[in-house]
């Protein structure tokens, strides 16, 4: 692949690189276990993919995406405001996951009480 001002870029060798990281392997996995569990529960066991209207699907992650960024950016904010730092980062991290858990089950929770798509 050929990047900015004509300079070759080897993105195989620039992302195993960043897979050779055991930090960033266990986020890489845990992400992948995370989302396939969801994936066979949910879509293929509760068929929401019959439950689904791709055009609502579709739009579906921008409202999320939206909190998400308010959030990430105010919480950096507050984060680099306070003194002690590390224990700000990790409510920050607690709270953004405890968000995110709760927007999943809502999101989930929305798709059960729909009726199959024709």
């Amino acid at each position: 692949m050929i990047g900015p001002g004509g300079a070759k870029l080897d993105i195989d060798g620039v992302v195993l690189d960043m897979l050779r990281e055991p930090g960033l392997l266990a986020a890489v996995a845990a992400l992948v276990a995370s989302h396939g569990y969801s994936f066979v529960r949910n879509y293929l066991g509760r068929e929401e993919y019959r439950r689904v209207n791709l055009q609502r699907l579709m739009m579906r992650p921008y409202g999320r995406i939206v909190v998400v960024h308010l959030f990430v950016i105010l919480g950096g904010l507050l984060v680099q405001g306070v003194k002690a730092q590390a224990p700000a980062l990790v409510l920050f991290v607690v709270l953004k996951t405890a968000i995110d858990l709760g927007m999943h089950r809502r999101e989930r929770s929305l798709l059960a009480r729909q009726p199959a798509a024709r």
